[in-house]
């Protein structure tokens, strides 16, 4: 990932140099349990020498091994680690590089969810915050019927709750290791060397395995990140149409000293929304390389590994930079109450036509009746200016079918959200429950 769009936590975790201290720490494993079996002196394990792998040195050797592996062990034969009889006895190179990687997921995880949780409760208090503040709900981007500012809210928080979680299930899935030789048998090795390194680096086994850790994990993991970064976008589109200048109910934060145009000083554009909407794109198409990578050929091919040493880097670098910045996207939103007021009373009495429709339906009309009555009324309204409920009185056909508190009721505001509080409350509860 390009360093603009990096964090350092992530940085370091997929780092070339923190790849091959977990390398060196599955190979210093394996010995170790190596030792507990009877198969390694005990003195031997004791006195490896203590190193630290040279990238630099290591690159260089593959260069002429074209393999990185066994670059990285003939690295520690050159550097006398060990007793070379004992160095990598019975494992593949995928035992060593799909363990490393559940290592990663393993230590992304750890960041992932701190910032994720951080996101939730910052979303979670914009929730309560405009719990029971009105607002014109829109479809099709056009006025359509009353809601809340904590309804919607809570909306936002729910679909990006419900996909945060199934990230953090997908990563335990991901959080997995082997260590059971070159197509998965343990032909060379003992099960007990398995469990013994993957006990101590917290992962779960592939069982049964092939060479490799069969694929639908990852392809998982990345395709709910995927997900994850559509209901990112989603939020983020909504509030770049609420952020236009028509609309300006809700926009983002601008900061001392920034500038939202080169050539025009008005401009305050919602760059950070945009953002996100472009990194949801791009993971997107990482979602489409990792199905592709499931189908390996009998217990393995490499078609895989090249792309995943991109996508996994930059995934998780994006996803982390995409649970902060939209953090702070949330935490600095304007919201412009004044024109959220005035919005909700140009729409008018009209957005009550689908309560009016029901009643109706109430008093014994037929739905096509009720429908076809009630849009012309409201056309008839919009025409002449007139409040809904004014036309309605002046109707004939419908005039003596409500009495005035009826009618009050229909158009009454409070009585239309007046569910709210219940949607909180079992929303809440339900999420208490996960």
């Amino acid at each position: 990932m390009i360093e603009r769009y990096s964090t350092e936590e992530m940085k370091k975790i997929w780092s070339e140099d923190n790849r091959l201290e977990i390398f060196l720490r599955i190979e210093e494993l394996v010995i170790e349990a190596m030792v507990k079996t009877g198969e390694c002196p005990k003195s031997v394990f004791e006195n490896r020498k203590k190193i630290k792998p040279d990238k630099e040195r290591i690159a260089e050797i593959e260069k002429k091994t074209k393999h990185d592996i066994l670059a990285f062990l003939e690295y520690l034969e050159e550097k006398r680690y060990i007793d070379s009889r004992y160095l990598h006895r019975g494992i593949t190179s995928s035992d060593i590089l799909d363990t490393a990687t559940g290592v990663q997921i393993k230590e992304s995880l750890s960041v992932i969810r701190t910032d994720g949780l951080i996101l939730s409760k910052t979303l979670l208090s914009l929730v309560k915050k405009y719990k029971g503040f009105p607002c014109i709900g829109r479809t099709h981007n056009v006025y359509a019927e009353p809601t809340t500012l904590g309804l919607r809210f809570l909306n936002w928080h729910s679909e990006l709750n419900r996909s945060y979680l199934k990230i953090l299930e997908a990563f335990n899935d991901a959080m997995v290791g082997k260590i059971s030789g070159a197509v998965g048998n343990y032909g060379n090795i003992s099960p007990k060397i398995e469990k013994h390194v993957l006990n101590k680096l917290g992962l779960k086994r592939e069982l049964p395995a092939t060479q490799v850790v069969c694929r639908d994990r990852i392809a998982r993991l990345i395709n709910e990140t995927a997900v994850f970064a559509s209901v990112l976008e989603r939020i983020s589109v909504n509030i770049r149409l609420l952020h236009s200048t028509e609309i300006n109910e809700i926009s983002e934060g601008f900061s001392p000293g920034q500038k939202g145009s080169s050539a025009m000083p008005h401009k305050k554009n919602p760059v950070s929304s945009e953002r996100i909407a472009g990194f949801a794109r791009l993971i997107r198409g990482y979602s489409s390389a990792a199905q592709e990578n499931i189908p390996l050929w009998l217990e393995r091919d490499i078609s895989h590994s090249s792309n995943e040493r991109i996508i996994l880097p930059d995934l998780m670098n994006l996803l982390h930079f995409l649970l902060r910045d939209f953090t702070r996207v949330i935490s600095n939103l304007n919201i412009n109450k004044q024109k959220i007021k005035k919005d909700l009373d140009e729409a008018g009495s009209f957005v009550f036509s689908g309560r009016v429709l029901t009643a109706l339906m109430e008093k014994g009309f037929s739905r096509k009746q009720a429908y076809e009555l009630i849009q012309q009324l409201v056309f008839k309204a919009k025409e002449t200016g007139k409040h809904l409920r004014k036309i309605i009185e002046e109707e004939k056909k419908i005039s003596g079918k409500f009495n005035k508190k009826e009618l009050e009721k229909l158009f009454d505001l409070k009585d239309f959200l007046k569910h709210e509080d219940s949607i909180f409350k079992d929303y809440l509860l339900s999420e208490k429950k996960r």
